[in-house]
């Protein structure tokens, strides 16, 4: 059974329902019941199974928020990027500025670091090529130099170990600093006062009677206008609203005054 469907063009789904078929005797080969409500079973309980794999393969700490940070080349001057125009957003966000600082320092620091590991290989590379490798063939001593190709391997090693942690401590910081918002979007600290009203409907009193009509966009904290004395719906009106009844096709069964009515307008 399982030498057929791997021989076969069959998905995960469908390999799954027909071992589970075979395995309780109701059928020899594969098939197809696409329109069954056990195979939808199945189905759910395949899709459960992919990301439960999902999960475990790519686990998350319990406790901790990961976001999407920014990409760090926006933050390298020589890559292109513009710390002071990052600079500017923070405070715009009413976020310290200084973040961006210490993001540079640290991915400074880790570049550093980073060369540094990259000479001390190549520094190895020479001394085994033009220094060891000779003398081992001259059949000379070089005992000193192959301790010290030694111990600059362990300082290897302990840099290698000590780069990951400064990788994280700059992802970590970068993750504070948000991405820049539309120059549209007002600067405010105070969302509900500062929020910017683009249209008004129906139209404010002042403007049906010649007056001043409110000039938008404008803060909702110092927009002030008389909206029109609202008035209750009526049945009909209310039922058309959530989409309650059907009143042509109500018509064209029993009359001009019959309706059909439907989804909230049964309840």
């Amino acid at each position: 059974m399982r030498d057929q469907l791997q021989k076969g063009n069959y998905g995960p789904t469908r390999i799954a329902i027909c071992l589970y078929l075979a395995d309780k005797g109701r059928t020899k080969r594969p098939q197809q019941p696409h329109k069954t409500i056990f195979y939808r079973v199945l189905r759910a309980l395949a899709l459960c199974k992919l990301k439960t794999y999902h999960y475990w393969r790519y686990p998350l700490s319990l406790g901790t928020t990961r976001t999407m940070p920014i990409d760090i080349n926006e933050l390298r001057e020589y890559k292109g990027g513009d710390p002071a125009k990052w600079r500017e957003h923070q405070v715009a966000r009413f976020k310290p500025a200084e973040w961006v600082d210490e993001v540079i320092a640290k991915d400074e620091e880790w570049r550093n670091k980073q060369k540094e590991l990259d000479s001390m290989r190549k520094d190895v590379n020479k001394l085994q090529k033009d220094v060891i490798g000779p003398k081992k063939k001259a059949k000379e001593p070089c005992d000193e130099e192959v301790a010290q190709m030694k111990e600059m391997q362990k300082t290897i090693k302990a840099m290698k170990d000590e780069l990951p942690g400064i990788e994280q401590e700059r992802d970590v910081l970068l993750s504070r600093i948000g991405n820049i918002v539309d120059p549209e979007v007002p600067i405010s600290h105070d969302e509900d006062a500062d929020n910017l009203v683009i249209n008004l409907y129906p139209e404010p009193l002042e403007a049906e009677n010649a007056g001043e009509k409110p000039l938008l966009p404008c803060p909702l904290g110092v927009l002030k206008y008389t909206l029109p004395e609202t008035k209750p719906l009526t049945h009909d009106d209310l039922l058309w609203r959530i989409d309650g009844y059907e009143p042509i096709r109500g018509q064209n069964v029993g009359g001009h005054r019959a309706y059909f009515q439907k989804c909230w307008g049964t309840s």
